[in-house]
């Protein structure tokens, strides 16, 4: 599952390009068959990710006991809560303190 605040299209678009079929982002308002330029609902940001991941879960007879989960920001820190095996990539500041310190996996992939 591929969950980001990123807009949907483009999260489809890198979930089929990585062969991910369950994928998740802020979606975009249209009325009229046309895209206003607002949002739809809420920022897929934070603990509004939580929601999503649990019901696919929960509608797939899933666990999240060998699940991973992989974010460069903080405001990911409820998603990794969740999962057995958090990772922080390229971590900004405040993750890559909360990840040392809880002994999480902390990978460096930019020069």
């Amino acid at each position: 599952m591929l969950v980001s605040n990123a807009i949907e299209p483009i999260v489809k678009k890198a979930g089929s390009h990585l062969g991910i079929k369950n994928c998740v982002g802020t979606k975009l308002e249209i009325k009229n068959n046309k895209l206003t330029g607002k949002i739809a609902g809420n920022i897929m940001l934070g603990f509004n990710k939580i929601h999503p991941i649990k019901s696919h879960v929960a509608n797939n007879n899933l666990t999240l006991a060998d699940s991973w989960a992989y974010s460069d920001h903080i405001s990911d820190l409820p998603v990794m809560e969740m999962v057995s095996n958090p990772v922080a990539v390229n971590p900004e500041r405040n993750l890559h303190r909360k990840a040392i310190n809880r002994n999480w996996p902390v990978l460096m992939l930019k020069k």
